[in-house]
């Protein structure tokens, strides 16, 4: 499956959340279905490794990624999607990975020394009061991305609240019908 990556949330870490989407719906999609995948995200996002990561690392960058979510949803009081980690497994797994890379300004070395950037950078950044952060409205989206603070934006971007105002439009049409 070949994506084009959006990254719009104004964080890294919440950009490799959005690796999967529709996370509470009834089939989440992903889209680091192959090592390939997963190398052109890393490299999209700026953090391509000289060591690129195989197939047989997904298993782990998935894990990486879903324990990130519970920790950051859970920090952020927002409901977890099904099947997600408990806390206590998803942090045992974050410290983990979290290793410490040798130089945190060059390109990483592999793939997980460019995880463990975006572990660090998402401890970093949810230093910050939880208000600073949301959630988007958009059932199938749940995006995390910063609240710009001069706006009341409920939703990430222009793409959710449009499906949502659609939607809304439709079961209105749908109601005032029947």
């Amino acid at each position: 499956m070949s994506h084009a990556f959006v990254f719009d949330t104004g964080h890294t870490w919440a950009d490799f959340l959005a690796t999967r989407t529709n996370v509470h719906g009834p089939a989440p999609s992903e889209w680091l279905t192959t090592a390939q995948a997963a190398r052109n995200w890393f490299d999209a996002a700026g953090l391509g490794p000289a060591q690129p990561p195989q197939e047989a690392d997904l298993p782990l960058i998935h894990a990486a990624r879903e324990a990130l979510r519970t920790t950051i949803l859970t920090r952020l009081g927002y409901p977890l999607p099904p099947l997600s980690p408990d806390l206590a497994s998803a942090t045992a797994l974050l410290r983990q990975v979290a290793h410490a890379a040798s130089d945190p300004v060059g390109a990483p070395e592999s793939w997980s020394v460019a995880l463990t950037r975006i572990v660090v950078s998402s401890t970093v950044d949810l230093a910050q009061p939880a208000s600073r952060f949301l959630t988007c409205a958009e059932h199938v989206c749940s995006k995390v991305f910063s609240d710009r603070g001069d706006v009341r934006q409920r939703y990430c971007s222009s793409r959710c609240a449009t499906r949502a105002r659609v939607r809304s439009h439709r079961v209105k049409r749908t109601t005032d019908d029947g």
